[in-house]
């Protein structure tokens, strides 16, 4: 059987905005590609719930939500990923006020930061990077077809 790349997305926010609009720049970028890498998202609501996820993943991409009301929260969220996941790579995605969150957030351990669901382009790119250096193995026939359902497991 072929390997076919995939790795869990786990979005941080309370809106579902970015996850959302991450959809959409996937669809867009993968449509007509034949690609063989596969991106599951999984949306959390808040920054324990997101902990967990990361546990229950082996390896894990983390777009993390940054508004003023959750600043610090967010910044000690980045913070523990960046030193006790290391399996675990967290992106920022603000609000425009935020800008100025930028580099104290890449401080914290961001390896990307936007604040407009135009530019989540970029941000795909490294996602992909991302999940393409991620060991897979090798499935057999039963196993492609439980992978390839929304219920199985992966």
């Amino acid at each position: 059987m072929q390997q076919r790349h995939s790795a869990p997305l786990i979005f941080c926010e309370r809106s579902g905005r970015w996850a959302a609009a991450w959809r959409l720049a996937w669809n867009r970028r993968q449509r007509g590609a034949g690609s063989r890498l596969e991106i599951r998202p999984l949306e959390t609501r808040s920054p324990s719930e997101c902990l967990e996820a990361i546990q229950a993943v082996s390896t894990a991409f983390v777009v993390v939500e940054l508004t003023a009301a959750d600043c610090d929260r967010t910044l000690d969220l980045l913070f523990e990923i960046s030193t006790r996941r290391h399996s675990a790579a967290a992106a920022v995605a603000a609000e425009r006020s935020m800008m100025a969150y930028e580099w104290l957030a890449r401080e914290s351990g961001a390896v990307h930061f936007l604040t407009s669901p135009r530019e989540l382009q970029p941000l795909n790119g490294l996602i992909e990077q991302f999940a393409l250096r991620i060991p897979q193995e090798e499935l057999d026939f039963e196993q492609s077809v439980w992978a390839s359902l929304p219920w199985g497991k992966h």
